[in-house]
């Protein structure tokens, strides 16, 4: 057998080049390069009746990771493939929280608990399955930045104890 030439050991002989074609348009899974593998994949969806949009195709190495349904895939040089929720996908939940947080600076917190829950748990459970220990972290924490903003603006003259901030002892 051949030595590979590929630091994952992912590099396969010509011949024993994969072609995948999900049910999902978009991403397909295949370690031919460039040309070659353009004319290999377009070959592959005319027997099947598909066709592939060139400007919608791209062939990456799974190296430099890609975005496929709010995911990014890539595989890391200590050879671990990992997928993690991509950042378009954060940064698409923190402002669509921002905005529910803006919509309801002047309603009750119920009201607002009862609207933000079902899209944080909706984000949460469709990203629990992949790395996302840290992001779900750091996502938390925005999120308690942005409550304590809306109580602090809700209630102007409490103090961060809860006791009022204009109460003189004596």
């Amino acid at each position: 057998m051949a030595a590979r030439s590929c630091p994952y050991g992912q590099d396969d002989p010509p011949e024993m080049a994969k072609v995948g074609l999900p049910r999902k348009a978009g991403v397909l899974r295949h370690n031919l390069r460039h040309t070659a593998g353009r004319n290999h994949l377009a070959g592959a969806g005319n027997e099947r009746g598909l066709q592939l949009s060139p400007e919608k195709t791209a062939i990456t190495h799974v190296a430099d990771g890609f975005d496929f349904l709010g995911q990014n895939i890539r595989r890391y040089p200590n050879g671990k493939l990992l997928i993690k929720p991509s950042r378009k996908s954060i940064k698409s939940l923190l402002t669509r929280v921002k905005e529910i947080v803006r919509e309801h600076l002047g309603d009750t917190a119920h009201r607002l608990i009862t609207r933000l829950n079902p899209v944080i748990r909706g984000w949460a459970n469709y990203h629990r399955h992949v790395v996302s220990k840290r992001i779900f972290a750091r996502i938390d924490a925005a999120i308690f930045r942005m409550l304590w903003q809306w109580a602090c603006a809700r209630h102007p003259r409490k103090g961060a104890d809860g006791s009022s901030a204009n109460t003189s002892s004596g």
